[in-house]
């Protein structure tokens, strides 16, 4: 069974950059903002749990995208997608940890 992540506030940070940046809704309807949500994953990176081996695979697409410069503003090019294959396998495995959880007795998932 899996033990529930310690997560930081700059790794909550880190995860709802990452799940804004993959959105087309959202990158489309919000393109201004999205540089200075760069921003921000920017500045939380060094903080960011780096000994938790789930989030690396985040960490080192949030580092891409504090390295890109954009196409135009707001438009990072295939660093949208990835955001959303890595966002996509890091929900499964969160559900599937706290469903283990669960079914194991445990209440914190």
């Amino acid at each position: 069974m899996a033990e529930p992540l310690k997560l930081s506030i700059a790794d909550h940070v880190l995860i709802h950059a990452l799940g804004l940046l993959s959105r087309p809704e959202i990158i489309e309807a919000h393109r201004a903002d999205l540089d200075l949500q760069v921003d921000i994953l920017r500045s939380v990176l060094p903080m960011a749990s780096k000994g938790i081996l789930t989030l690396r695979p985040l960490i080192e697409l949030g580092s891409r995208f504090a390295a890109a410069t954009p196409r135009r503003p707001g438009f990072y090019g295939p660093l949208h997608e990835q955001a959303g294959l890595a966002m996509n396998r890091w929900d499964r495995q969160r559900m599937a940890d706290a469903w283990d959880r669960i079914q194991g007795g445990g209440r914190d998932a």
